[in-house]
């Protein structure tokens, strides 16, 4: 399910001229794109139900990722969805999690993860 979803939307979102066209924008990241892409689970794929997200395994995130790949999709999805997600879960802050987990699940919030020098 998760493979025809990704598939179906993915293709028709990211062609190759959406492609081109997306990476040499000066602000290159799509709000309509990432919008969708929440609706359709990915943002919450590896987020518990309990906040909003999908609760799927590591196999259903390398589905997903696998059909990314396919598209070459030039989104921010790793780091947000995945790195940031997990760092998050390991984190063992309840409180962060309450609060971003379900925006990152519904893609209101976009994260990056930087580490401070020594």
């Amino acid at each position: 399910m998760i493979k025809d979803s990704a598939r179906s939307f993915l293709s028709s979102a990211f062609d190759g001229d959406a492609v081109r066209d997306f990476m040499s924008a000066p602000a290159p990241a799509s709000s309509r794109n990432w919008q969708e892409m929440a609706a359709l689970g990915f943002m919450g794929i590896r987020i518990a139900e309990a906040h909003d997200g999908i609760d799927g395994s590591f196999t259903d995130l390398l589905v997903l990722l696998e059909e990314m790949g396919r598209v070459a999709m030039p989104e921010p999805f790793f780091t947000s969805a995945i790195h940031a997600v997990e760092i998050l879960k390991a984190a063992g802050n309840p409180q962060a999690s309450e609060n971003l987990l379900p925006m990152i699940a519904a893609g209101q919030h976009r994260l990056a993860v930087i580490a401070a020098p020594d």
